[in-house]
């Protein structure tokens, strides 16, 4: 091994040591398949795909058909000759349209997909078989295979038409076998043909006699030893896997070799029972220490991240892999089930501090990124204080992740990381204990007081022009100059000139004009750099209105986009703003975070995954943890743009570093394939003998046209489409031309039926759509056929209606007088009876309506206040009733008119009376449907929310108070300026408050309302 070749090694081995595994590589979440998720047995001796795109599973328990979603399960049956010979299934192979299956018990079968029937060997070759395991297939030609087995050695069988012949058998004993029992077969390019056993390899060169040794060193290395698996790669190289001495790499003169084992090369385990070699030229084992890949820059084998087991499963023996058309790996464990993996990370990496290094689960809560170079990363954590990550250039894993400076030093709040900008060597920090400053040349921490206090700080932006940065907190904005510390904030004090419209401030953002704008909890202010002073936006040209704004972002050509909790917005000052939310194509309308790729398409983060737009296509992608994401929901203000162009996105389980052009966008598009056909709920197959049913001339994946009869007046069809990258997303329409032309969207749904099909001829179309929105290339296409009975045939119906003519005309004269007097008398019976029915019907509606009124009229005065028109104290006592019995989550506010007795004694009563009408008059303005209220004696009204959020409640009472007191009463011909105090308590699902216990903490949050100086809200 050469010198650079071992540092190579050391690096890695170093590197496997640092995080406490092998060295290992990230990939999107393996999907596990067990009995539980419906496979036959937990061993997966075998694996194949068929020309439809189905894999298939060779069990101790059966022959496994998978599309994705479901398993269909082939065994013995004991009743029929076409059935599986044996459930114990170690050899499959594909051969057209057709598997050759092979089993422990040493029964070779051709599997007619086409037919779904068994063909057994003919007897002469099948004794040559019977008893002895077939623990390899190998094909030759179409239709030609060689045959390995336990004890037997080596047999070559081909098949045709007529059936099975065997051609040649090859032993130890007469044809240099180093023994008898066959481990593994490889095909060279060449034809020729490496035979592994458990004694040693040997080469069978054009099907000859002899199966020669060749005198390679690194086959005299394994002489003896047991051989589980043979590969040729790209290069022309020769792997053998070879049980004890390791995993050998034959360069192709067979002169030179490399022995990889545990102790050279990260290699989890000296056995390994099968190699693959996939699509991109990459070698894979299967050892019985899990899966895992050779990596040429280290001369080493790394571990894909995402296969990893429950740590209760040491022994993970893969004994089979595939990889199917989608980019999956799938590996097949003694007793351990089924597993697929994606071979390409897809452009996502999700990087988790706690599993790389001994720290608190909360350093994974990352609340603010702020790239520091090209693979530097400071995080701001949720309580576990600040790291840096430094991300290795080549493989993209962590490299190093380090406090930035000791926690112990904190204070709880500081602990609690919102906001990072940085201003050459200084780090500002914000935090829920303030703003910090911290000096990474001399590593001083300072604690700073904007305006004299700590302020909990939700965003940092730093202004080069001024020099200054702006701290967005739940206190309001501040500008504070770094040189000098000169500060000047802005609150939402309406008496304080040029304020917030809200205090709380989540989002900054300094455009290309120098504009400053300001997400607030309540809508976004144009803020005056200059002199700090704040605009609110009208709610019109944004679109959201009182919405909660998470982050504003910047187009290239210069264009606003919002985020809020209510949807993205286009936002351009003066015009009509877009608003985009689920009608539009999201998955979800809280944005939470927005960055912009090369190509200006808009990456959002939110509460259900990540999303792609794309402005000028307007087509939106969803990408959720199945692709890698740390998780499906993200944090507000954890984003950020590497300068490589890379997006940064993190939550509660770390961070996602997304590469944009490497990102999937687009599948190859899904097949589908009909699985089922039933009639009149019985399923229909090609062995059905039953004369009642239609017959099938092939399997239903096969089938193409039905012929059903007046009888048979239910079909249904199952269906699947083998795509097996997230398959749960598929998504399926049909059209049935011929009864409608249009496509019917039936969802996740695999199946369709249809009942009493007028006679005729119809085309059935299935097509599955996946994630992606990318339809089917061929939907599944099926011609069905429906005969008439015989009455509805052309010539039954032809002599029925010249019959009918004869008879019709010899009694046509006789019968016309006749009619013609019932007629007239039917006419003046028909007149008689329809003014009879028109009275009746005159005073039915005479009586409803007059019932309707007094049923109104009643409702009214039993339910209403006679003086206000509002609901009266029995009404809303029913109501609160009902919505406490309910589990509602309710709201209970009491108002009360503040110096009410004054007003009588001042305007006298009748005025009184005109204020507490205007009283309701306003809470009708103000509440509209949002709420029920009622009198509730006096001067006091009483409203009731349902499911309604508490910081809503409090907003709509505190409007309510704002415009009573803004719009004076007209009281007996005069204007009365009213105010009132409003105190109301608030309920939660999960939290079961009795009644009278809600109305008498509103009752005291009323009068702690007016002990404090009444025309204000107070909250229980």
């Amino acid at each position: 091994m050469s010198l650079r070749s071992r540092i190579q090694l050391l690096f890695a081995l170093l590197l496997a040591a640092s995080t406490g595994v092998h060295a290992n590589f990230e990939t999107r979440p393996a999907d596990l398949y067990s009995i539980e998720n419906g496979l036959s047995q937990n061993s997966v001796w075998a694996l194949a795909m068929d020309g439809q795109g189905f894999l298939w599973i060779g069990t101790e328990d059966g022959l496994n058909r998978f599309d994705g979603q479901s398993f269909q399960v082939f065994r013995r049956d004991e009743d029929s000759s076409h059935s599986l010979a044996e459930n114990f299934v170690t050899a499959i192979l594909a051969d057209g349209d057709a598997l050759v299956v092979g089993t422990r018990a040493g029964s070779l079968q051709r599997f007619d997909l086409r037919q779904e029937s068994f063909q057994s060997l003919p007897e002469p070759v099948a004794s040559a078989l019977r008893g002895n395991s077939i623990d390899d297939l190998l094909r030759i030609g179409p239709g030609q295979f060689l045959i390995g087995t336990r004890d037997r050695g080596l047999f070559s069988i081909s098949f045709d038409d007529t059936g099975a012949t065997l051609k040649r058998q090859w032993n130890a004993e007469s044809n240099g076998l180093p023994s008898n029992k066959i481990r593994s077969l490889h095909q060279t390019s060449d034809g020729g043909v490496w035979v592994g056993t458990d004694k040693g390899l040997c080469l069978l060169q054009d099907f000859g006699d002899r199966c020669t040794q060749p005198d390679w060193p690194a086959l005299r290395q394994i002489a003896g030893a047991d051989v589980g698996a043979i590969l040729n790669d790209a290069r022309g190289n020769l792997w053998v896997a070879a049980m004890p001495t390791g995993l050998l790499r034959i360069r192709s003169d067979g002169k030179t070799y490399d022995l990889f084992e545990r102790d050279n090369s990260s290699l989890p385990a000296q056995r390994v029972e099968t190699l693959l070699m996939d699509a991109q030229g990459r070698v894979w084992a299967g050892t019985d220490a899990g899966v895992v890949r050779f990596d040429e820059s280290c001369r080493c084998f790394i571990t894909p991240r995402a296969l990893g087991r429950s740590t209760d499963h040491t022994k993970q023996l893969a004994v089979s892999m595939l990889e199917d058309p989608t980019g999956g790996l799938w590996i097949g464990y003694f007793n351990l089930g089924l597993e697929r993996i994606a071979l390409d990370a897809n452009g996502i990496r999700h990087y988790k501090p706690s599993t790389f290094a001994e720290v608190a689960r909360s350093a994974d809560r990352i609340r603010a990124i702020l790239p520091t170079g090209l693979d530097r990363y400071i995080l701001g954590t949720f309580g576990d204080g600040v790291y840096e990550l430094e991300t290795d250039p080549d493989r993209g894993l962590i490299q190093s992740l380090k406090r930035l400076f000791p926690i112990d030093k904190l204070k709880e709040g500081q602990k609690q990381v919102w906001g990072l900008a940085q201003v050459d060597s200084i780090l500002f920090i914000g935090t829920d204990a303030g703003l910090m400053r911290y000096d990474s040349a001399t590593s001083e921490m300072t604690e700073l007081k904007l305006g004299g206090k700590t302020q909990i700080v939700r965003q940092l932006l730093y202004d080069s022009k001024r020099q200054s940065l702006w701290v967005g907190s739940e206190h309001g904005l501040c500008r504070y100059r770094v040189q000098d510390e000169n500060t000047i904030c802005l609150d939402a004090e309406p008496t304080t000139p040029g304020h917030l419209s809200n205090r709380f401030v989540f989002a900054l953002h300094l455009d290309q004009q120098d504009r400053l704008w300001a997400g607030t909890w309540n809508g976004l202010d144009r803020i005056d750099p200059e002199l700090v002073r704040a605009e609110p936006v009208p709610a019109e040209e944004t679109g959201i209105a009182n919405a909660l704004i998470y982050d504003i972002a910047e187009s290239r050509d210069g264009q606003l986009w919002i985020g809020s909790n209510d949807g993205l917005v286009r936002f351009t000052p003066g015009r009509k703003p877009e608003i985009l939310r689920e009608r539009q194509g999201l998955t979800n309308r809280v944005i939470y975070g927005i960055e912009h790729d090369r190509d200006q398409a808009l990456w959002l983060s939110s509460v259900r995954g990540v999303m792609r737009f794309d402005p000028r296509s307007r087509v939106v992608t969803t990408y959720d943890q199945r692709d890698g994401l740390q998780g499906n929901e993200f944090l507000f203000g954890a984003h950020a743009q590497d300068d490589a162009g890379r997006i940064l996105f993190a939550g509660i389980n770390g961070m996602n570093r997304i590469e944009p052009e490497r990102v999937v966008r687009t599948l190859k598009p899904p097949s589908v394939h009909l699985t089922q056909l039933s009639v009149l709920g019985k399923p229909l197959s090609v062995a059905n003998r039953d004369p009642s049913l239609p017959k099938l001339d092939s399997a239903p994946t096969f089938v193409e046209h039905i012929t059903l009869g007046t009888r048979h007046n239910m079909l249904e069809l199952e269906f699947a489409a083998p795509d097996f990258d997230q398959p749960k997303l598929l998504r399926f329409e049909y059209q049935l031309k011929g009864f409608d032309e249009q496509w019917i969207e039936l969802g996740a749904r695999r199946f369709v039926s249809f009942t009493n099909l007028a006679p005729g001829m119809y085309q059935l179309s299935i097509r599955a759509r996946n994630r992606f929105g990318e339809a089917s290339l061929r939907p599944a296409s099926l011609a069905i056929e429906v005969t008439p009975p015989i009455h509805a045939t052309w010539w039954f119906r032809t002599i029925a209606v010249l019959i009918s003519l004869g008879l019709i005309w010899g009694v046509f004269y006789w019968r016309t007088q006749d009619l013609r007097r019932q007629r007239v008398r039917l006419e003046r019976e028909v007149v008689r009876r329809t003014d009879e029915v028109r009275s009746q019907n005159r005073k039915l509606a005479e009586q409803r309506a007059e019932l309707e009124r007094a049923n109104q009229e009643l409702f009214q005065l039993s339910n209403r206040d006679p003086l206000t028109g509002a609901y009266n104290r029995r009404y809303i006592q029913e109501r609160l009733a009902r919505a406490v019995a309910n589990g509602s989550a309710t709201a209970i506010a009491i108002l009360d008119i503040d110096w009410f007795k004054r007003i009588n004694d001042r305007y006298g009563h009748l005025a009184g009376d005109d204020c507490l009408r205007h009283t309701v008059a306003c809470m009708s303005e103000v509440l509209g449907d949002q709420a029920e209220f009622a009198r509730w004696g006096g001067e006091e009204f009483l409203m009731l929310f349902e499911q309604k959020p508490a910081a809503q409640v409090g907003e709509l009472l505190e409007t309510l108070r704002k415009r009573i007191a803004s719009k004076p009463a007209f009281a007996d011909k005069q204007d009365v300026e009213l105010t009132v105090s409003i105190g109301w308590f608030s309920t939660s699902t999960d939290r079961i408050v009795p009644l009278a216990e809600q109305v008498r903490q509103a009752d005291e949050a009323l009068y702690r309302a007016k002990n404090e100086g009444r025309n204000r809200v107070a909250g229980a």
